[in-house]
């Protein structure tokens, strides 16, 4: 887990600065999404993904529930702690920016 959140910790500006460039979001799946094109930027939030869907998978397997109910429930805290300017998923499926 230490290595987790040691890649995650290193991955963090990069994904702050895809933020504030409005490359991408945070969905209400717990996961980071697209909102514009950007090649360079796919390997870093596939692997931030990969690494949010592991810890999920943790928590969930230590909690007794799903990897999609974890998710939902981190998503819910990354997006009442977005900041101003972010872009953030509703539950309908649509985006708005903080």
């Amino acid at each position: 887990m230490q290595a987790i959140k040691g890649r995650m910790l290193e991955r963090k500006p990069t994904i702050d600065a895809l933020k504030n460039q409005g490359i991408i979001g945070e969905g209400i799946d717990g996961y980071l999404h697209f909102r514009q094109q950007s090649g360079g930027a796919a390997g870093v939030v596939s692997a931030e993904n990969q690494d949010r869907r592991t810890v999920n998978g943790i928590i969930a397997r230590n909690e007794g529930t799903t990897v999609e109910q974890v998710s939902r429930k981190a998503a819910q805290k990354i997006i009442a702690n977005a900041r101003p300017g972010h872009w953030v998923q509703k539950a309908d499926g649509s985006w708005y920016q903080k």
